[in-house]
């Protein structure tokens, strides 16, 4: 593997490390005792997990014109 890629997969690799504190928060959440549990801070950390996945996947790829294009479709969703 050559420096550069060595480097996006470091990088990769950190985006899927902090994909994995979020969905440990998630479902930390569903265990709970609370009534009711907090569904919003769930909900948060597991969109927060899938983001971070994607992001980790497109940064091994490089494809950031993909990553722009979610990006904005996201936003035109947002804002709506």
């Amino acid at each position: 593997m050559s420096a550069p890629d060595a480097e996006l997969a470091r990088k990769a690799r950190q985006w899927l490390d902090h994909a994995d504190e979020d969905l440990h928060l998630a479902r930390y959440g569903l265990t709970m005792i609370a009534a009711p549990p907090p569904y919003r801070l769930i909900a948060y950390h597991a969109q927060q997990c899938a983001e971070k996945c994607l992001t980790g996947y497109l940064e091994k790829k490089m494809d950031w014109t993909a990553y722009w294009f979610i990006g904005c479709m996201l936003m035109s969703e947002t804002t709506q």
